[in-house]
């Protein structure tokens, strides 16, 4: 028997069949870490309307799938292609020079004066 898993043993899915005005409506939701897949069809039939929502999530899955491997691949070729370009010290620019005047402060004042700025 073939077995492919997708998802993780702690991923949760639900599906709910309903009847609605001589309608079967099938809602299929998977909860997977932070990432919820969710599809619904309303057929006559209830295989008609549970095969379209499992293709719908199959588009679903492929889609956040491949999403995810593009951008993983274009940001491992930015830390890639950052990590051998080196700019020498001369080629740098200063746009805008600012100062602000500081003076110590004790704890209390210090908390206080996070506080102010919530």
């Amino acid at each position: 028997v073939y077995k492919r898993q997708m998802f993780n043993e702690d991923s949760i899915c639900e599906v709910v069949v309903t009847l609605e005005g001589g309608r079967q409506a099938v809602e299929i939701t998977i909860h997977e870490g932070s990432i919820v897949y969710r599809s619904e069809d309303t057929q006559r039939e209830m295989n008609e309307a549970l095969d379209k929502a499992v293709k719908k999530m199959g588009r679903q899955i492929r889609k956040n799938k491949t999403k995810l491997s593009k951008r993983l691949k274009s940001e491992g070729l930015k830390d890639f292609v950052a990590s051998k370009k080196e700019i020498p010290e001369d080629e740098y620019n200063v746009v805008r020079k600012k100062e602000y005047p500081t003076k110590a402060m004790g704890i209390e004042e210090a908390v206080l004066q996070m506080n102010l700025l919530n």
